[in-house]
């Protein structure tokens, strides 16, 4: 910054003895800028001057328009809440779709000058950052998010598990936030790092926390104090309507929903599951702007002040007594679930995680299925009620257990053949397909594809590819030589070039 005293000597230097504006830049080392300055303003060029920067030219106007139509939710896919697309994403999409040869902070700059001009900036309170000291202190909390499940758009909770220092985090993909669910991801994270971290901090969770005493002082929920006291970590919880405390997994939050624009589209949660693991795993190459070192680097500092792991399992079921009714259904949590006929009108034991339900009756498990979680739900298995299935044949297409019985083709081409060759041909479909009980599905399929290819359209026919199939399957091998101790005959295999010769 000028000086009085060094526009003084400017003015005098240039405008009494007269020299040019040239040599007075060079005789008070000052930029030709700052001399012109000096001698057009007087005394009102002391301050700095404008800061002119060039406006990069690498952003098209057809790259704007595509990054406005992202921002405003016209291109880039489906997103949801969290789930939103940022610099890098957007950048991606550039220059897959518009051929952007340009930088991501270029998108950036963009993106952050034109989110206030569209009204789009973020609210919210300012948080505080924390100590960066290694202490193996974790949080963890649910974030809502949405995917696309077997064609529908379906509400996931994403639990991240995040350690203060390092921030290495694992985040598991559930159906629901209940206790078996809780319990699952926690036990999940901390095989994923390696350890238990000695303290373990959340907000206070109806699921773990069943009253707020005075101050931090919390009266746990016995599930939850038993997981917690099996693993051995302290538990601590943030101030009601404090947020902000747990600043470092609120901030995780973000970007791990970003990870799942635009919205994905999975059969199975295993296949989705699978995917945030790998992205777990590819953050720890990642680089904290305020840390020195790779969050793998760090994370491998952090990892010495982890507890080792339990040595037993901790098993996370929850176990309730239910009453199967007439129809041989069962109720847990507010969906119903099938068991066999035979056990209909009995007391069973149900035991429920995080993604399966396991039914036992008289200390034996009797069925378990794929856990629902819409109320009122029917998660039926139609091998329960083939019984009934062979005294009611015309069920099989008006039942609500067979309505969503998906087969393959060959069932419904048998069944069609059946029908247009017999009077009573549904009644000996419904013969073969109550082989399932007996025999497994893919076996069956097998049998099923060769009376077909032989035409033999019959359920004897089925049955006798079916024992064939045991027979082959049960066939004992012969005896290896090393076994008895017999000499191994090696028998050449016969030259047919030969016989050629012997014909000249």
């Amino acid at each position: 910054m000028l000086k009085v005293e060094d526009v003084q000597g400017i003015m005098d230097y240039c405008r009494r003895l007269g020299k040019s504006a040239r040599e007075a830049a060079r005789v008070f080392q000052r930029s030709r800028n700052t001399v012109a300055r000096v001698l057009r303003d007087g005394a009102a060029g002391m301050g700095p001057g404008e800061v002119r920067r060039r406006r990069p030219k690498v952003l098209l106007e057809e790259h704007q328009r595509y990054v406005d139509d992202v921002l405003l939710g016209r291109e880039g896919g489906l997103v949801w809440g969290k789930q939103k697309h940022n610099g890098l994403s957007i950048a991606n999409l550039l220059r897959t779709h518009k051929g952007y040869t340009g930088s991501v902070s270029q998108v950036r700059r963009y993106i952050q000058r034109r989110r206030g001009e569209l009204g789009l900036l973020p609210r919210g309170e300012v948080t505080l950052d924390r100590l960066k000291e290694a202490s193996g202190l974790c949080e963890a909390d649910w974030t809502e998010v949405r995917i696309i499940l077997n064609g529908a758009l379906t509400k996931v909770w994403l639990l991240a598990v995040r350690l203060r220092f390092s921030g290495a985090h694992f985040v598991r993909a559930y159906r629901a936030t209940d206790m078996a669910c809780l319990t699952d991801g926690l036990q999940r994270a901390f095989e994923w790092l390696g350890g238990v971290p000695p303290v373990v901090q959340m907000d206070n969770m109806t699921v773990a926390v069943s009253k707020v005493l005075k101050g931090r002082s919390r009266q746990e929920t016995r599930a939850y104090a038993a997981f917690r006291a099996h693993h051995g970590f302290r538990g601590q919880y943030t101030m009601v309507a404090s947020p902000d405390e747990n600043g470092t997994i609120e901030a995780t939050m973000g970007p791990a929903a970003r990870w799942l624009v635009p919205v994905p589209a999975v059969t199975r949660m295993a296949d989705l599951n699978v995917y945030l693991a790998g992205c777990c795993e590819a953050y720890l190459r990642h680089q904290i702007r305020d840390r020195s070192g790779l969050v793998g680097e760090n994370f491998a500092i952090e990892k010495n002040l982890l507890m080792p792991l339990p040595e037993r399992h901790y098993d996370v079921g929850q176990e309730v007594r239910a009453q199967v009714n007439a129809m041989s259904r069962f109720m847990y949590r507010e969906v119903w679930y099938s068991v066999p006929v035979a056990y209909r009108s009995r007391e069973v034991v149900a035991k429920g995680c995080a993604e399966e339900v396991a039914v036992r009756c008289d200390g034996r498990e009797i069925a378990r299925h794929a856990r629902g979680f819409r109320k009122g739900e029917l998660v039926l298995n139609p091998l329960h009620y083939l019984p009934v299935l062979r005294r009611k044949p015309h069920e099989l297409d008006h039942a609500a257990a067979f309505r969503g019985w998906t087969l393959p083709l060959v069932y419904e081409r048998f069944r069609r053949e059946l029908e247009q060759r017999a009077e009573h041909g549904l009644h000996e479909y419904v013969e073969v397909i109550s082989l399932l009980g007996q025999f497994p599905q893919q076996e069956l399929t097998a049998a099923l594809r060769r009376a077909v290819s032989c035409g033999s359209f019959s359920a004897e026919a089925v049955r006798f590819y079916l024992r064939l199939g045991e027979r082959a399957r049960d066939a004992p091998a012969l005896e290896a030589c090393d076994r008895w101790g017999l000499p191994q005959a090696a028998v050449p295999r016969p030259d047919l070039d030969r016989y050629e010769v012997l014909a000249m």
